[in-house]
Formats: structure tokens, C-alpha cells, sequence
């Protein structure tokens, strides 16, 4: 366990130490299980509809925001804080949380575009939350059983997401209405505001939502976002790298979703447990990027990371942990990767580090000629 956590006059460590290392532990276990979830989806596709796994990853994720907060994790606009989103990942998961929360039957059929994902930089909560109430719109204007189809595509000037039902439709005053506060059709209990906030959330990113529909028919919802937030390289997409990437995690679970991630997204990736094994891997070879847990069983990862920083300035260095640490930790470390850690995010800083670190070498380079 780290030895700079929170510690009194005394050099003992204080209930904020306490409840800091519990964070960082549960934050190992909620890593792992979330992880393993989510490459047991990629070993088997068929789970992502299935209600007791979205059930399973809705459960571990509120958890793992609870932990969060618990470690002090959490501040006001942490929420609101744009980051690049996977858009195909992000209707997948909208998706299952649908029909976990469905108790009827329902077909939603996802048309994804094929090849590199698109990634958008936006601020994944709200647009989250729009999806969820479009959706769910959708999902509930169709009575007994039908469809309802999702689709992502983009353009030279946005990116589109399409959400549509085979329910009874929407006649022209209702239709007209649905963005208005407070206008439901469903009964007094409905506040009215879902759409509303879901339209406000596109605004927001400059982009837009509207609607269609036909009586008999069924409806469409177009939600629209600016192509100039679409990044140009996708976090998932498999890479071929010379680099040298050494992990530093004494969590065997967490440390065994992270190398089969590495994996999958073509990173190769050497794992270590200890600090003694890492000053051994140290010394046999030179690292691209080392990406180091900051609680280990024989010292401290960032003392670990501040020896590195001396001594190779070229290697970009990223520092795991489960609860709130200063960034940048006074020039040491140039990336923070936060537990639980899904898939995703591991990648984007994988391809983030790997950029750096070329950076750092041509600068390097252009200073001895």
C-alpha cells in the first residue's frame, strides 16, 4: 500500500487516510470487474442486450461513482467537463440501459458506421442523459411490441444520431408541442421536461434536436452535434507501435483487463507488480510510457514516477489511482488515469502518451543537431 496517503501530526494515518485507502482498494476491485465485464462482452457480443448484463454494469457503475466521491473524486463541474467521447460506445451502452429498464418486448436495432468509431468532444453526462430520454420517448410510444432503430453517421458538417419508433405516431399539435416545458402525452404523472433538457443539451453543443412523425406510422428524433467536435482519430482503433509501455499494478485483476485491453486496441504492454520488479524492468530496457498504480505493496508509485522523471525526460509517465490527487503533481507525472478505468479511456491515453513521447523525441533530436 502507498505510503502518502493522508497521515496526522503523529505519522499516523487520519480517518481521511483511512477512508482514502479504502477508495484506492475499492477502486482495484470495481477496475476489475468492470473491465472483465467488458471484455467478456467483446468475447461474447450476444451479452450487450441481455437485461442482467446491463443490470450488472448499471450496478457497477453507480458504484464506482459512489467510490469516487467517497475519495473526493468528485467537484462541481466535474460533470460538465467536455472529454473525447466514443459516440459508438456511447449508443451501445444507451441501448442496453434501455432494455434493461424496458419490461416489455422491444427490438432496438443499432446502425453503427463501419470501420474507426467516431469520437466527439463533448461532455459524456449530459449527452448521456439525452440519449437516455430520447430513448426512452421512443421506447414508450410503441404499446405492446415493435421497433425502435438507432443510427449514427456523420457528415461534412455534423454528426447525426437517429432515433426512431414503428409506434402510433405523433399527430401535427402534439408534434409541435413536445418541445415545450411541461407538455406531455403521457398522463399527469410525466413532468415534460425530457425532451426539452435532451434539446437544450444539443444546443448546447451547437448542434440541435428535432422531430418527425406520421400517424400510424411512427416517429424520428435527429439529434445533430457540430462535425467540427469530431476528433480525428479514434480511441479503439488497432495501432501498430514500436513503443514500449511498462504497467506498474499490484492488483492482478485490474492489471489483466488493462494488458488484454493493451492488447485488443495493438499496444504492447509489459506488466510488473512491485516496485522492485520495475526498477528491474528499469534497468533492462528503456520505456516509451509507464503507466504506474500509486499504491504498492513495497512504497510509494509516485516516488517511483519522481526517480523516473530525473533520470528520463523523454518517457511520458501516467499515474493510476482512485482518488483525488493534485494534476499536474509538480511537473512529475503527465497523465492522470482515474479507477475505475474503462477500456476506452486506457486506450485514449495509450495513444495520448504514445504522441507525447514522439514529441518529446523529435524535440530532443532537434536539440543535439
Amino acid at each position: 500500500m502507498a505510503s502518502d496517503f493522508r497521515r496526522s501530526p503523529d505519522g499516523g494515518v487520519t480517518a481521511d487516510g483511512r477512508i482514502a485507502r479504502f477508495a484506492h482498494d475499492n477502486a482495484n476491485w470495481l477496475a476489475g470487474a468492470l473491465g472483465h465485464l467488458e471484455l467478456l462482452a467483446v468475447e461474447l457480443p450476444e451479452l450487450e442486450g441481455r437485461h442482467r448484463y446491463a443490470r450488472l454494469r448499471e450496478i457497477l457503475n453507480a458504484c464506482a461513482e459512489m467510490n469516487r466521491e467517497l475519495g473526493g473524486m468528485s467537484d462541481e463541474d466535474s460533470a460538465l467537463r467536455e472529454t473525447d467521447v466514443d459516440l459508438s460506445l456511447l449508443l451501445r451502452d444507451a441501448v442496453a440501459d434501455e432494455h434493461a429498464r424496458r419490461a416489455k418486448p422491444l427490438r432496438i436495432e443499432l446502425d453503427l458506421p463501419a470501420g474507426p468509431h467516431l469520437v466527439a468532444r463533448v461532455a459524456a453526462l449530459p449527452l448521456t442523459a439525452a440519449l437516455a430520454n430520447v430513448l426512452k420517448n421512443a421506447s414508450e410510444a410503441i404499446a405492446v411490441s415493435g421497433t425502435v432503430r438507432v443510427s449514427l453517421r456523420s457528415s461534412e458538417s455534423s454528426i447525426e444520431i437517429e432515433i426512431g419508433d414503428d409506434g402510433e405516431g405523433m399527430d401535427g399539435d402534439t408534434l409541435r408541442s413536445i418541445f415545450l416545458p411541461g407538455f406531455s402525452s403521457k398522463g399527469e404523472s410525466a413532468k415534460g421536461l425530457g425532451l426539452v433538457s435532451a434539446r437544450g443539451t444539443l444546443r448546447a453543443l451547437d448542434g440541435d434536436l428535432s422531430a418527425s412523425s406520421e400517424v400510424g406510422v411512427g416517429s424520428s428524433f435527429l439529434m445533430t452535434i457540430p462535425a467540427s467536435r469530431l476528433q480525428s482519430v479514434a480511441a479503439t482503433e488497432t495501432v501498430v507501435t514500436d513503443k514500449t509501455i511498462l504497467l506498474v499494478e499490484d492488483d492482478l485483476a485490474v492489471a489483466e483487463v488493462l494488458e488484454e485491453t493493451a492488447k485488443l486496441g495493438g499496444w504492447p504492454l509489459h506488466s510488473v507488480s512491485t516496485l522492485a520488479a520495475a526498477q528491474q524492468a528499469l534497468d533492462e530496457q528503456d520505456w516509451s510510457v509507464i503507466v504506474c498504480d500509486e499504491g504498492l505493496p513495497d512504497g510509494s508509485g509516485m516516488a517511483l514516477l519522481k526517480q523516473i522523471r530525473q533520470t528520463q525526460p523523454s518517457v511520458v509517465l501516467v499515474l493510476l489511482t482512485g482518488r483525488h490527487v493534485e494534476f499536474p503533481a509538480s511537473g512529475i507525472i503527465d497523465r492522470l488515469a482515474l479507477k475505475p478505468l474503462d477500456g476506452n479511456s486506457f486506450l485514449r491515453i495509450l495513444q495520448e502518451s504514445s504522441a507525447l513521447h514522439d514529441e518529446r523525441i523529435a524535440i530532443s533530436k532537434r536539440n543535439r543537431a
